[in-house]
C-alpha cells in the first residue's frame, strides 16, 4: 500500500530547508552489542510446538488488507494498520470486535469475515512444510497453538500441505479460556508432560525441572514469548513477525524464519530425551 510522502529532504529550489544528504561511508557505526543469538543448534526437543500466523504461514500481509476490506465494505469503517498492529494475535473472536467496532454479534462478524476469506489465503512460510515434516521424519512430536479458531486454522494448515494428520495437535482459541500471553493456554497440551511420574522414551523417569527442553514453543510475538517463558517450556523465536530480532529478550535464540529453526533443531546439538 503506498503512503504518502508528507516530507520534504532533497534540497531543491522547491525545498531549500532541506537537510543536506549525508554520505553513508562518513558515518560512524555504533558499537553495540547484540542481545540475541542464532545458534548453529539447538537440543532436540521431545515436543515443538508451534504458532501458526506469521510463524508457519504468511498472514499479516495478506489478512490485514482482508480486514481492511471487509471493514470498508461490510461495516463503512476505514480501518487504520494502527488499529491492526495493536490488536494483531488477539483471540480471532475479541480481535474481530475490536477491528470492527462491535459493529455486529461476534458470531456475525466471524461470518462476515469468513465469506472473503478464499480471497485472502495465507502463504506457506519458505520451507515450512519441509522443515516440519523433517522434525516428524526424525521422531519429534509437532503440535500448533494458534490464536486464531480450529475451524479455521485446520482447513488452512492442510491446504498449505502441512501434514496435520501427523501432528500432536491444532489447538485453537476456541479450546481454552486463556489465551497468550496467559501461560495457562498451554496448561493442555502441557499436562503429560507436568506429570512427575512420566518416563521418557527410555523408560526413565522424568521431573518438571526439565519441561523447558522437553517442549519448546515457536513463535514471532512477544506475547508467544511472555507465554512460553510463563508455562516453564523453552521459547525460540522467528522474525517473520513484526518484532524484531533485538526485541525478543536475551539469551533467546532467534532465526530468520521457521525452516531454519528446525534445521538447529536437527543439528548436531544432544536430544532432550
Amino acid at each position: 500500500m503506498p503512503f504518502p510522502d508528507d516530507s520534504c529532504t532533497d534540497p531543491t529550489p522547491d525545498c531549500p530547508g532541506a537537510p543536506e544528504p549525508i554520505d553513508p561511508l562518513l558515518e560512524e557505526p555504533e558499537d553495540e552489542a547484540l542481545n540475541f543469538e542464532t545458534p548453529d543448534a539447538l537440543p532436540r526437543p521431545e515436543l515443538v510446538l508451534f504458532d501458526m500466523d506469521d510463524t508457519l504461514v504468511i498472514t499479516r500481509k495478506v489478512k490485514w488488507e482482508q480486514h481492511q476490506y471487509v471493514a470498508k465494505h461490510e461495516f463503512g469503517i476505514d480501518l487504520a494498520e494502527e488499529t491492526l498492529r495493536e490488536h494483531w494475535g488477539k483471540p480471532f473472536g475479541p480481535m474481530l470486535e475490536l477491528l470492527y467496532e462491535q459493529a455486529a454479534p461476534q458470531d456475525v462478524l466471524i461470518s462476515t469475515y469468513r465469506k472473503y476469506h478464499d480471497q485472502y489465503p495465507k502463504l506457506e512460510q519458505p520451507g515450512a512444510v519441509a522443515a516440519v515434516t523433517a522434525l516428524l521424519d526424525a521422531g519429534v512430536k509437532v503440535g500448533v497453538l494458534t490464536s486464531m479458531i480450529s475451524e479455521v486454522a485446520i482447513p488452512d494448515l492442510k491446504r498449505i500441505g502441512f501434514p496435520v494428520e501427523r501432528f500432536e495437535c491444532v489447538l485453537g482459541a476456541d479450546h481454552s479460556e486463556f489465551h497468550k500471553p496467559d501461560p495457562r493456554v498451554f496448561d493442555e497440551v502441557l499436562a503429560p508432560y507436568r506429570d512427575s511420574s512420566a518416563t521418557d522414551s527410555a523408560g526413565a523417569s522424568t521431573t518438571t525441572s526439565d519441561l523447558a527442553s522437553r517442549v519448546v514453543y515457536v513463535g514471532d510475538a512477544l506475547m508467544d514469548e511472555a507465554a512460553a517463558q510463563g508455562a516453564g517450556i523453552g521459547f525460540v523465536a522467528v522474525t517473520t513477525g513484526l518484532v524484531e530480532a533485538d526485541g525478543f529478550a536475551a539469551g533467546v535464540p532467534v532465526f530468520p524464519g521457521v525452516a531454519e529453526a528446525c534445521q538447529a533443531f536437527l543439528g548436531d546439538a544432544p536430544s532432550a530425551e
